[in-house]
């Protein structure tokens, strides 16, 4: 792709309006991102999602986005030694490509030929993780990098420091995925961490430089840390966990998900309980992990257990009929009509209760009747699964509380 196709390209990014899912629209349609920009209103409005307010900000994009300083901002990441890839570019991660809504670009900082390894792993955790979990992560990771294993994890404190440090001081390379712009130091206590992740794997994001952190920008970094691996290892989390994210996340791509377990009664370890009582993969020790991605041991270390046959995993296999999430949920179903909070009737939380009135809809037809990205959707529907609102079904549908309707 030409310089200046790569120009509109991030142009295209930088518009609220068009998200990852609108993006592979245009790119089906439009194979050149500089046919976009010139494209017609009409030509526009013809990509499905696309209405004449969107297609008129895309004719409009000179005044919404300064190319001028999109140009200074890929030269900048070339003078931080960092790049980026886009899904029109080969180099793209392949799983990460599979996925609904993939980022229709990374910025990578280090050793992009990582994001292609063969075997890769997340693993994600609490922040304020107990020393047993800290342990375990990183004695995981170093291990499985002797088997050729690379691990991905979000560069948050705690247990996803301690699985980055496991993989590197096993000498394998380790993919951090940011919330923010490469060039934020966030953790500052991680800045050592990243400098060596660089060096032996890689940093990306597709976040813009200069991104601060921000609550709402965790949710989609989590779908790109399981959209990058074969499976995802949960190794300490609470029922209201940002790691159980992850978890949904990686369930709802199809990927694997494993889960260390904890101490009984100790609410510390309730959401990965909860996980592996609803059929997540057991994890005590290395074998573990390798027996249920179907992985033959590369090293002496590790003796090869019978492969098991792998079952398919679905969503509503673990969370049936709603989301473990939240183990209160079903605490609320029972409870009076009077305790339960009133359904939201404005923005992003109203349209989806409007579009759910009367029926259940698939999760894919909710982002598309309500214009949101499925990242977007999904921590919605988190919070009002919460509230007890509303309750997923099987096939990843969702309904109105009954209490509600």
């Amino acid at each position: 792709m030409e310089f200046q196709a790569r120009i509109d390209y991030l142009a295209l990014t930088r518009l609220s309006d068009v998200g990852p899912v609108l993006m592979m629209r245009l790119l089906e349609r439009f194979p050149d991102p500089s046919e976009i920009r010139h494209a017609s209103l009409e030509q526009l409005k013809s990509v499905p999602g696309i209405g004449p307010r969107t297609s008129a900000r895309i004719r409009g994009i000179h005044h919404e986005v300064n190319l001028s300083a999109l140009e200074d901002e890929v030269l900048k990441l070339h003078t931080m030694g960092c790049g980026f890839v886009t899904l029109m570019d080969s180099s793209y991660p392949p799983l990460l490509r599979q996925i609904h809504d993939p980022p229709p670009v990374l910025y990578i900082k280090g050793e992009a030929a990582t994001l292609n390894n063969l075997r890769m792993i997340g693993v994600v955790g609490s922040r304020k993780a107990t020393q047993a979990g800290i342990a375990q992560a990183g004695r995981l990771t170093r291990e499985l990098a002797a088997e050729g294993v690379t691990t991905v994890s979000g560069m948050a404190l705690g247990v996803d420091t301690a699985a980055h440090w496991g993989s590197l001081n096993g000498g394998g390379p380790t993919v951090g995925v940011l919330a923010t712009g490469l060039d934020v130091a966030y953790p500052r206590q991680n800045n050592t961490l990243k400098e060596r992740t660089c060096a032996q794997g890689c940093m990306i994001t597709e976040a813009p430089l200069g991104t601060k952190p921000n609550p709402r920008l965790f949710p989609p970094r989590n779908r790109i840390i399981s959209g990058l691996c074969h499976g995802v290892i949960i190794v300490e989390a609470a029922n209201r966990s940002g790691s159980l994210i992850t978890a949904r996340t990686a369930m709802e791509q199809n990927r694997e998900v494993l889960a260390v377990p904890g101490p009984a009664n100790d609410p510390r370890f309730s959401g990965v309980n909860n996980l592996l009582r609803y059929g997540a993969a057991l994890v005590e020790n290395t074998e573990d992990v390798l027996d249920a991605m179907s992985w033959k041991p590369l090293s002496n270390k590790v003796k090869p257990k019978k492969i098991r046959p792998k079952q398919p995993t679905q969503v509503h296999q673990f969370i049936e009929p709603s989301s473990v999430l939240d183990s209160e949920i079903k605490q609320t179903e029972k409870a009076p009509i009077n305790t339960l909070k009133p359904l939201p009737s404005e923005g992003d939380a109203g349209k989806i209760i409007g579009e759910l009135r009367g029926q259940s809809l698939p999760a894919d037809t909710l982002a598309r009747r309500c214009r949101l990205t499925v990242a977007d959707l999904s921590r919605i529907l988190l919070q009002l699964e919460m509230s007890g609102m509303v309750v997923r079904l099987p096939g990843n549908c969702y309904a109105i509380h009954s209490e509600h309707s």
